[in-house]
């Protein structure tokens, strides 16, 4: 249609076939039409370029979101602001590595924290045990969670309970009772145990705390491990 002016335009980009001349339309148009024609018609960097924009509406970002691939929709997925119906429609993408993106947003209402935490890929429950503002109960949850990484990156939080920093303590895995010997403020019955735990890193750990007893620092000063030792030695350099 000759009087239709998107698509005279679409026309014209196509016949001039720069790729430097569509790259800035594509950065520059506010012509939905246009933007959509572009998505379908044009290269994959002009679609990388219009995913990446904080501007364009949910009817574009939908568009991209049925017609690319999964590195595109993650480029969606990085922008500062979406709104909750496409970060919704992301945390059902299949692609793991788009559901990781979601998971690392600031501003993921509560019912996507809840689904995510039950996310099948590990990479996404690991994003989501970072979330500064969990429940107690999700904190536990993924306190039990099957992958040794997950529970690690619970026991590095600022704020546990007491009861799950004992339990974290005597994980079978030994990031994990490293974490806790890191965290200040613990019992001595803690630290006691974690002086004798059969993992040199973490009986490294608690060798550099500031509050050992006497009689751990003397116990300590005569582990099997050189690295503790030297830890306990370097005290009274």
């Amino acid at each position: 249609d000759k009087d239709d002016p998107t698509q005279n335009i679409l026309t014209m980009l196509q016949e001039i076939n720069n790729p430097t001349l569509n790259h800035a339309v594509a950065l520059g148009t506010q012509n939905l039409d246009l933007l959509k024609s572009m998505c379908e018609n044009f290269d994959r960097e002009c679609l990388n370029i219009i995913a990446k924009r904080e501007d364009v509406d949910d009817s574009i970002t939908e568009y991209i979101l049925k017609k690319a691939s999964w590195d595109i929709r993650y480029m969606v997925d990085e922008r500062k602001t979406l709104s909750n119906k496409i970060i919704h429609q992301l945390a059902e993408d299949d692609s793991d590595e788009v559901r990781h993106a979601v998971a690392k947003r600031k501003d993921l209402d509560n019912e996507l924290i809840l689904k995510l935490n039950k996310d099948t890929s590990e990479y996404v429950r690991w994003a989501i045990a970072r979330q500064e503002n969990l429940s107690d109960e999700l904190i536990h949850q993924l306190a039990e969670d099957n992958i040794d990484n997950v529970r690690s990156i619970i026991a590095s939080r600022k704020s546990l309970s007491h009861d799950l920093i004992v339990k974290l303590s005597k994980d079978q895995y030994w990031d994990v009772r490293k974490e806790i010997a890191s965290r200040p403020n613990l019992s001595q019955e803690i630290i006691e145990q974690l002086a004798k735990d059969e993992c040199e890193c973490v009986r490294f750990h608690i060798a550099n705390r500031d509050d050992l007893s006497d009689e751990l620092i003397e116990q300590l000063a005569k582990d099997e491990s050189e690295h503790v030792r030297d830890a306990i030695a370097n005290r009274f350099v």
